[in-house]
């Protein structure tokens, strides 16, 4: 993984909870800054561009979704249909990594959030008075996140190495092959060569 290979993170909310995407993605700038994490959500498409598609692409495109849950979240038919539909397919064959986070209280029970362990830590809402502040909840949020980030950051180095490792080996064992024909080409045709060298010399000989 190149080190400008940045891990992306696909950010699904309700549009009445905007504000909550805003203050989360500002609590990732140390991550963007430091060109590890790169983070995308609608407010990213731009006139004129197929929202639907670009959504899909993203969604396809990322390592980590982030879902920021509330009632409103869990009523928007787009968001269960597609974007939680795409993500969980995804999650299932381990492509994407799903991470809930509770932003107001709503009831999940029979959804998919149900089985992923989700944040703030014990699922306490961002928006409940047991945080000091927003912020409390944020940084909670944020620096878990920041260590599923940079496990998953590890994970795909190592991977890639081990990848880059099998490609090496796979190139000399062919670069081998190639040779090692060479070599019995020569030594097969070396006797005929050698009997044509004895011939040339005869005739050299017999018209001397």
């Amino acid at each position: 993984m190149p080190e400008n290979e940045k891990i992306k993170i696909f950010i699904s909310y309700s549009h009445k909870d905007k504000e909550y995407c805003v203050e989360l993605d500002n609590h990732l700038s140390a991550l963007k800054r430091n060109n590890i994490v790169e983070s995308w959500q609608d407010s990213a498409i731009v006139p004129g561009e197929y929202w639907d598609t670009k959504i899909k692409k993203n969604l396809t495109e990322a390592d980590i979704v982030v879902f920021l849950l509330s009632a409103d979240f869990l009523a928007s038919t787009y968001i269960y249909e597609h974007e939680i539909q795409i993500a969980y397919d995804r999650h299932q064959r381990d492509e994407v990594i799903i991470v809930p986070v509770m932003v107001r209280k709503c009831v999940f029970k029979g959804t998919i959030f149900e089985q992923i362990q989700g944040l703030p830590t014990n699922l306490v809402p961002i928006v409940n008075a047991s945080w000091h502040s927003r912020d409390d909840a944020y940084f909670d949020v944020a620096e878990r996140l920041e260590r599923i980030i940079l496990d998953l950051k590890g994970r795909k180095e190592n991977n890639k190495e081990i990848r880059e490792k099998s490609e090496r080996e796979e190139r000399e064992r062919i670069e081998k092959e190639k040779k090692d024909l060479v070599k019995k080409e020569l030594e097969r045709k070396e006797p005929e060569r050698l009997e044509k060298e004895k011939r040339n010399k005869m005739k050299y000989i017999e018209r001397n």
